[in-house]
């Protein structure tokens, strides 16, 4: 019997300042750098793998997570045998950033404030804000999911009037479509303003602070949504 391909994450170099690893698939030939650990900071980077080997992403070629603990946030693929990066969730959110933005590396931060930094080609997110953004897409995505199922049973139900008798309503389908990513957004949003604000009896420049945004995109949003 022949010995299998070996796929697996592998030590490759162990320094004083931290430990490199390669992600290695002898069926395809992929012997590539897929991580750093650092051992006096609690720093790691990941360096995304695409399917054949290479960056998995043609942009962001470097994610760096800063005061986690090993422990990676939300939406983030903790294992190079599924290429690192981003979870299927938020493909979407990756596929925006590589179309629209220049950045080269996203730096993910257990606290502190969210930015792009231009100059260095950088994306910098905090954990809270990532969870927002993952939670949005995730709610759309299960509307999908049961727009999907709807059609599908509305299809079988033509097909097979005695066997599929149990078809959603016309009014629970047009709920489950009802709402946009932006109109979604917008709510989330909207509750977050008034729970900041509330919060800081209604003191705008605290109620900033407390969202991580500046007093004028906050004054900009409250002008938007509530007037």
């Amino acid at each position: 019997m022949a010995d299998e391909n070996i796929r697996e994450e592998r030590l490759e170099k162990d320094l004083k300042t931290k430990e490199i690893y390669h992600f290695i698939d002898e069926e395809k030939e992929i012997n590539q750098k897929c991580r750093e650990v650092f051992k006096n900071k609690d720093v790691e980077i990941h360096y995304p793998i695409g399917y054949d080997g290479g960056s998995k992403y043609s942009k962001a070629k470097k994610f760096v997570y800063e005061g986690f603990d090993g422990f990676l946030p939300i939406g983030i693929q903790k294992s190079p045998n599924y290429g690192l990066g981003f979870t299927s969730v938020l493909k979407c959110f990756i596929d925006y950033i590589e179309e629209k933005l220049v950045v080269h590396e996203i730096c993910f931060r257990k606290t502190g404030k969210s930015s792009i930094n231009k100059g260095k080609k950088q994306l910098i997110l905090i954990e809270k804000d990532l969870r927002k953004i993952y939670d949005v897409i995730k709610n759309l995505l299960e509307k999908q999911k049961q727009e999907r199922f709807n059609i599908s049973e509305e299809q079988l139900h033509l097909l097979f009037p005695d066997e599929i008798k149990e078809v959603g309503t016309t009014a629970q389908y047009q709920d489950s479509t009802s709402k946009t990513l932006s109109e979604s957004v917008e709510i989330l949003e909207t509750n977050m303003i008034k729970d900041a604000l509330d919060k800081t009896n209604g003191n705008r420049e605290k109620a900033a602070t407390i969202l991580g945004i500046s007093l004028r995109s906050l004054q900009y949003k409250i002008k938007k949504y509530f007037s």
